[in-house]
């Protein structure tokens, strides 16, 4: 049972350029989940698109900082001439969980199967509701420890995940215990 946690930091919304791309395969073999490889990956914004500043504000990913994370890569410049490798590296997965999915997917050049968003199991877990939909709010539910100022960083972002993941099979939570046994999208299944 594989599976592909994954957060992205663009520039901006919609069309805008993938900045970076980072993944965690894991796998759940009904008691530990553990990791199995990881994919993280940076880009430049495509030359006829502008920097958004409101974006870059929020993920660093100014020119600069992206040139400092590809130093010594080899990779192409831009996500759109790299999609095939993020491909190979999710396509023998059983799915995709992400904590803002309908967002993430949006810039993957694949139909994402069987998806789970963590920002909606939010409020299906006991007590919490929807209150706060933030990476870092389910994070502190959970107990997790979290560099605030690390936040929207793609690969810190998706260690986070996994270790908010991690937690709630633990708690045997209902969601994600069906999902990872079922293969079968969240809003698939109904609440806990």
């Amino acid at each position: 049972m594989k599976f592909i946690l994954f957060d992205t930091e663009t520039n901006g919304f919609g069309d805008a350029s993938l900045l970076s791309v980072s993944a965690i395969k894991a796998q759940y073999d009904g008691v530990e989940l553990k990791e199995i490889d990881r994919y993280n990956k940076f880009y430049y914004r495509l030359p006829c698109e502008k920097a958004n500043i409101n974006a870059i504000n929020v993920n660093g990913l100014n020119t600069e900082k992206i040139e400092e994370y590809r130093e010594g890569c080899s990779y192409p410049l831009y996500f759109i001439e790299d999609t095939e490798e993020f491909w190979n590296f999710c396509k023998d997965s059983k799915g995709f969980i992400a904590h803002n999915i309908k967002f993430d997917e949006g810039f993957v050049p694949f139909k994402l199967w069987n998806k789970f968003c963590t920002q909606t199991a939010i409020g299906n877990i006991d007590g919490y509701g929807n209150k706060n939909k933030k990476l870092l709010n389910l994070a502190e539910y959970y107990g997790l420890e979290v560099e605030a100022e690390n936040l929207h960083g793609s690969m810190y972002d998706t260690e986070i995940l996994f270790e908010i993941v991690k937690k709630m099979l633990e708690s045997n939570n209902d969601s994600i215990k069906s999902f990872i046994q079922s293969g079968t999208e969240f809003s698939e299944i109904g609440s806990a």
